[in-house]
């Protein structure tokens, strides 16, 4: 087959060929949460301070909790990044059992909390901490959504809609994990309803990206 292509053509195509660095493995790209966890965390304390009852919650259940949401987000948004590399595309029962991590991890944090401190929202102003432990968490996720849906639209994602939810769920990890070192409400009716919607919001944003990105390429657009 090669004796039948032209030695011009082969010239051509070896003069307009240019080496490229291959992208990292997904894990290693998806430490770039890392950086702006960190920063996140910082921007949380210094704007609204550390939970009034941080000495009642204890190092573990307060740092410890959140550590380990960031490492559960890190592994989630590697996951969210494999579905554009061909050949790393993982079965649907490994993300399930991802998002269930999450979701027990969020919920056993949120009982060992209150446990330690039961502190609860007054009744006057129930609406007003759950719209801001709403709304301010989801704000804060954003970005972290953005860079992981750059980085999961570089490859060929042949499954968009769950790596946008993947990569909503872990920025919403990644935003509640700081979001938490703030709120002094340790109330599950308050954490599980807030801060579990502002997360859930996320995911619902990601899945909204991936979708539209199959409507894209479904409909032979760029």
């Amino acid at each position: 087959m090669a004796d039948r292509v032209p030695a011009a053509l082969r010239q051509a195509v070896a003069e307009t060929c240019a080496p490229v660095n291959p992208l990292a493995a997904p894990a290693r790209r998806a430490t770039a949460l890392v950086p702006w966890a960190l920063l996140l965390g910082v921007v949380v304390l210094a704007v609204w301070g550390l939970r009034a009852d941080y000495t009642e919650v204890g190092v573990w259940r307060l740092w410890g909790a959140s550590a380990v949401q960031m490492v559960l987000a890190i592994a989630i948004a590697s996951a969210a990044i494999a579905e554009s590399v061909p050949g790393q595309l993982r079965a649907l029962a490994a993300h399930l059992t991802l998002a269930g991590a999450a979701v027990a991890a969020v919920s056993a944090t949120t009982l060992l909390t209150f446990a330690a401190s039961g502190t609860v929202v007054p009744a006057a102003f129930a609406a007003r901490y759950f719209w801001i432990c709403l709304t301010h968490p989801l704000l804060l996720g954003l970005p972290a959504l953005a860079v992981l849906g750059i980085m999961a639209g570089r490859g060929l994602t042949s499954r968009p809609i769950v790596a946008g939810a993947l990569a909503g769920l872990g920025a919403g990890l990644v935003s509640d994990a700081s979001w938490r070192l703030y709120c002094h409400v340790s109330d599950p009716g308050h954490v599980l309803v807030a801060h579990a919607g502002a997360i859930l919001a996320l995911t619902a944003i990601g899945v909204a990206g991936g979708w539209r990105r199959m409507r894209r390429v479904t409909s032979g657009g760029a």
